[in-house]
């Protein structure tokens, strides 16, 4: 756009050296003339850029009052333009070639890649009822992903038929570590966070029988998935809720001892579970 302004101004009275540099709101513009003076100017768009340096070439004489007819908007064969890393160098026919430095532009850094600590309780949302903690740990950020780790602690109850003793009470306690994956939606003060993850939850049953109490123990593997929508309360912490699913593959088997002996028998088998989350994030 500038060396089309310049080929069409009539009254190009000296050499320019030209620098423009793409600024927040438009364009800045640097030009020194043959005679050492420096000229600098903020413009808002290109064709702006364009009837400015035309203004400096015709020896600082003022633009037309009157709007001039548009220049064609091809550039000329002949141009070069160069982007270097968000600075823009035109090179035009007329115009000293550029020389001096090139000042990179250092890229705007991503609002999306921070990290996380999230902390708070879980309501066990199925029959029974339970409940416990949890903590969310982001260990890289990249973009809208994160990988970290997790850790909750967790108390839930269950009805179960047991053997031929009638119907009981199961209550477990759950350890669970996991390593995470998620992926963050930024509308305004809302978060979205999708994520998943993968580890080992150690299980301590105890069964209430009329027949008396039985215990279980079991390690095993622990899926789970969740969806987070987060509110910001400012720059460095939000409010956390949403539901989370986990998946253990469990057979918990109980020693019976009776006039046989002592036996194992299945005491209940667990796979799927729904929580609901709410809690605080801290931005680390």
């Amino acid at each position: 756009m500038i060396e089309a302004w310049v080929q069409a101004e009539p009254r190009c009275a000296t050499t320019l050296e030209v620098r423009v540099v793409e600024t927040d709101g438009g364009y800045y513009l640097l030009a020194r003339d043959r005679a050492g003076r420096v000229h600098e100017r903020i413009v808002p768009d290109a064709q702006s850029a364009g009837v400015l340096v035309a203004s400096w070439a015709a020896d600082d004489a003022p633009p037309p009052a009157a709007e001039p007819t548009p220049p064609p908007a091809a550039f000329a064969p002949d141009s070069t333009v160069i982007e270097i890393v968000g600075q823009l160098v035109v090179d035009a026919p007329g115009l000293a070639p550029m020389v001096d430095r090139i000042v990179p532009t250092a890229a705007a850094p991503s609002r999306h890649a921070t990290r996380w600590l999230t902390l708070g309780g879980v309501y066990r949302v199925e029959q029974g009822g339970g409940g416990g903690v949890r903590a969310d740990l982001d260990l890289f950020a990249v973009g809208q992903w994160t990988l970290g780790i997790a850790a909750a602690g967790s108390r839930s109850y269950s009805n179960f038929n047991f053997d031929f003793e009638g119907f009981g009470t199961l209550q477990t306690d759950d350890i669970r570590a996991l390593a995470t994956v998620a992926r963050t939606t930024r509308r305004g003060a809302w978060d979205l966070r999708i994520g998943g993850g993968a580890g080992v939850v150690r299980t301590n049953a105890v069964g209430y029988t009329t027949g008396g109490t039985y215990t279980a123990k079991d390690a095993s593997l622990a899926i789970e998935g969740s969806v987070l929508l987060s509110r910001r309360l400012g720059e460095r912490t939000a409010f956390a809720i949403g539901p989370v699913v986990n998946y253990y593959s469990q057979n918990l088997d109980a020693v019976k001892i009776d006039d046989l002996g002592a036996m194992y028998v299945p005491l209940a088998r667990r796979d799927l579970d729904l929580s609901l989350f709410g809690g605080l994030r801290l931005a680390l």
